[in-house]
Formats: C-alpha cells, structure tokens, sequence
C-alpha cells in the first residue's frame, strides 16, 4: 500500500506532460496572434492568457517560468520579423532587444503562480486581481525601459478597431484595456479549473458590458461644434527614386548645391501640391515626414516658399524636411508652421528618432501648440506620438507627419486611434510608405489614404476644431500606478494567507 501513492503521482505525471505541451503551444499561438502584428486577431489578445495561467499553475514555479520566457523571447522574434524592418541586414538588435522586453511579460504569469495560488481557495475574486494588476505593472516597466514606446507590448493595441472598448482609455488610457482583457484570461482560467467558479468570470463580464455600453453610449452622441478642411500631401511614388541619387548624409552636407539641384523637383513638387489643395479650400496643408531634403542653408528658402503660399489661400501650412547639417551626424528631421499672414511660427525637431534607423540630431523642445482661429493646433513627427512627453499635449487637433514602412505601415497608424482617445484630440497622421489616416477624439476615423494603392497619397478630412478633456489627459498613468499598489496589497495578503496555513 505504501507504494500506491508514489504510482499515483507517476501517473498523474504522465498524463499531466502532453496536457502541458498542448497548453503551451495554445498559449504560444494565442500569444503571437494577440501582439498586434502581422498576423495579428484581436480576440486572440482576451485568449492568450487562459492556457497559459493553467500551465503555469499546474507546473512547478522555475519550469513555468522558463518555459513562459521562452515562447515570449521567440514571440517577440515573431513580431518583429512580422514588421518587415527595412533594413538590408539582419536586425539582430532588434530582434534580441523584443525578445528581452517580452520578457518582462512573464512576470505576471510568475506572481500569478505565487501570489494567486494562495488566494484562490478563499478570495477566487481577490485571487484574479493578480494576473491583470502585474500585467498593466509589467507594461507600465516595459514603457517606462522600451525604446519603442507604445509602439511594442501593449495588450490595448489589439483592440484598435473595437471603438466602445476604446472609449475606456480615456480614464484609465491603455492600462485599462489591458488590466480588463487580462482580468478575462484570469478569470476564464479560474472557471477552466473549477467550473462552479462562476463569480469572478460573471464579475468580469459585466465589467466589460458596462465600459462597452458606457463606450456605445459616448460614440452614439451625435458630434458637435465647427470643423476645418485639412488635407495631408505625400510626395508621389515615381520620385521616390530621386532620392536615391543623393550622396550619403556626410558628402551632402559638404555640397548644397548638389542637394539643391537633385530634389529641386520634389521640393517644387509638394509646395504645387500645397497650392492646389489649399486653392481647393484646405485651411491646414501638412506634408508626410521628411518630404523632402534641403541643406541647411537652403531652408529659410523653403519656409520662405511656404509662407508666400499659405498667404496666398489664407491657410496654414507644415512642411517637412530632412536636413542635411555640417555638425555630426550632418541630419535633422524638422517640421515648419507658417500661418495664414505668410510668417514662419515654429520649427520642430523631432524629438524621438526610431531607434537604429535614423541617426539623427534628436530635438529637445515639447512639441509646439499654436493657438488658432481653428483650434489649438499641436505639431510633431511620427514616433513622437508613441511617447507620453510628447503625445501628452494639451491641443484640439496633432498634425503628425510620419513615415513608416510596408509591414509596418498599416500598424503604426491604427496605434495612433488609442492615443486620440486618450488625450481627447484629433490626429491627422499623413504617412509617406504607409497609410494615411485621421481620427477624431473618439478613434473614429474621418479619412484615409493608402499610399501603396496610389500614384500620390493625398488626404482630406473635416475635422473637428474642439477636443475632448479626458480624465486620462488629467490624471496620467494614475490607473497604472494603482495596479501596481494593488499588486503589492495582494503580495502581502497572500504572504499573511501562506502563514496562516
């Protein structure tokens, strides 16, 4: 008799390592498909978690956890080969560096398995506030270590199309969408392992059918106040091979005249292209980022150039320029605003350049809000919008000149949704190599422009000249904060239960 026991457990083993495997790649599956990527589903962000919470409870806390780390490192490769960099070489740092980050993912699966466990018999409810607090903790560290901002390991980016769910990121901002899609994953396990467990998955649904009533209740008020015709311009597809006649940053900026005469037609190009849409009735033209290259010597001209146009039509008017510098690293990547009386009002660097793709002069200036017949009108450039210090503006309308990639282009752009709805503004991204796309303060999209499908990418939109104020754009990352308060509540509590027994 002695031995049955021992055989038991041998058993239960046995059975219990094909289960795993099976939940592993599940998990490993769900996990790829919910990093908002190519591929990427959105239901698969509310699934990931519940085979994976169920290995890892059932698995000791080193095997789990190793395990866990490894489909997160090659989920990470994942998404990064998914994007397509363009980059003639391997992007080894890129790869390592997301596989590395997705690390800091794991750990909410570890003080599930630590901090939960204990609590589960008691507190079920306590007990699935664990999973989804460490998560917004995790990712609150992931965006505070992450070259990349928003651009990589937010569970909410998922979501980007689901515009009642959205509605939530202006309390909580993206935090919330993710504590609420992880606190599914927990409780759903919880059912999965004991199927009279009803009380924490019920409590969650109806969490979500309230935020997403509350979202249909926000996005079913019919939209107010006055608009202004905007219209983005890209530089058409044929000149892009123009640009390959230029030397390398270093020689340019040694020769003006040779960056004078080479883009000379795509400069003319885009300040004709303004002309016609603001004769068309536009009253704010913006270009797509770097829209063209001017030695610094040359750029008075080009602001000069722009301002007689935007006197001419009673209309703002951005410009964009890649500039070619005599100081290292011999580049900038700068906006100009010049307003209706023809005089220049602000030039911006870019404050964030893509990590191991631009080597640039990075600005150090908050973006600039303008004060306008139209608005509060906010500036910046691309990845800028995928930072707090510079998305956190407090304006009506982003004009957002950006530049992406094929792979990446159609992702990029719907992360800017989120961050309308966040901060309460519109956004008008006009994306050079991708698609072109403005929002209103709720995500929904006014307009939009593939620049793959066309021979010049050209967006007009009437936008809404009053933002919303979100309690997001007043409190900040409060919420996130708090979660991970809550995490260290259910640590102790869960230290006090493990006493006791």
């Amino acid at each position: 008799m002695s031995g049955a026991p021992s055989t038991q457990r041998r058993r239960a083993r046995a059975t219990s390592a094909p289960n795993s495997l099976f939940l592993l790649a599940a998990g490993a599956v769900l996990l790829v498909l919910s990093q908002h990527g190519n591929p990427g589903i959105g239901l698969a962000g509310w699934l990931f978690a519940i085979p994976l919470l169920r290995y890892a409870r059932q698995a000791s806390v080193w095997t789990g956890a190793l395990a866990l780390a490894a489909i997160h490192a090659v989920a990470g490769v994942v998404w990064v080969v998914g994007i397509q960099l363009p980059t003639d070489e391997i992007p080894w740092a890129a790869l390592v560096g997301c596989a590395l980050l997705n690390l800091i993912l794991v750990l909410p699966f570890v003080a599930d398995r630590l901090v939960a466990v204990p609590l589960r018999g008691a507190h079920p409810v306590v007990a699935s506030l664990v999973f989804p607090s460490a998560r917004v903790a995790a990712e609150l560290v992931l965006l505070t270590v992450s070259p990349f901002g928003t651009v990589f390991g937010s569970l909410a980016a998922s979501q980007h199309d689901n515009l009642a769910l959205l509605q939530l990121a202006s309390v909580t901002g993206a935090f919330g969408i993710s504590f609420l899609m992880a606190w599914f994953g927990s409780a759903a396990c919880e059912l999965w392992q004991r199927p009279g467990s009803l009380r924490p998955v019920g409590i969650v649904a109806g969490v979500t059918a309230v935020v997403m009533a509350a979202g249909a209740v926000v996005l079913a008020m019919p939209p107010g106040g006055e608009t202004v015709r905007v219209a983005g311009v890209t530089p058409p597809r044929a000149q892009e091979s123009v640009t390959d006649q230029m030397p390398s940053w270093e020689e340019a900026a040694r020769d003006p005249a040779t960056v004078r005469r080479v883009m000379a037609p795509v400069t003319e190009g885009m300040l004709e292209s303004s002309r016609r849409e603001a004769a068309a009735g536009a009253r704010i033209v913006l270009w797509s980022e770097a829209a063209t290259l001017v030695h610094e010597t040359d750029l008075p001209e080009l602001i000069r150039d722009a301002g007689t146009i935007a006197a001419e039509h009673d209309a703002y008017l951005l410009v964009t320029a890649g500039v070619f510098t005599e100081e290292p690293p011999h580049g900038r990547n700068l906006l100009a605003v010049v307003g209706p009386d023809g005089l220049h009002r602000v030039t911006y660097d870019k404050v964030h350049p893509v990590a191991g793709l631009e080597d640039i002069r990075p600005g150090t200036l908050p973006p600039p809000v303008l004060p306008t017949e139209f608005g509060r009108l906010a500036a910046m450039i691309c990845y800028d919008l995928d930072f707090g210090d510079t998305a956190g503006v407090d304006a009506d309308v982003v004009l957002l000149p950006s530049a992406d990639w094929e792979g990446f282009d159609r992702l990029h752009t719907e992360k800017a949704a989120i961050r309308a709805v966040e901060y309460g503004y519109a956004v008008v991204r006009q994306d050079a190599y991708g698609t072109a796309a403005t929002f209103d303060a709720h995500g929904r999209t006014l307009a939009s422009a593939d620049y793959y499908r066309t021979d010049q990418q050209v967006m007009s939109a009437e936008v809404p000249t009053v933002g919303v104020r979100t309690v997001y754009a007043t409190i900040g990352d409060a919420f996130a904060y708090g979660c991970v308060l809550v995490l260290i509540g259910l640590v102790a509590v869960a230290v006090v239960v493990r006493r006791r027994r």
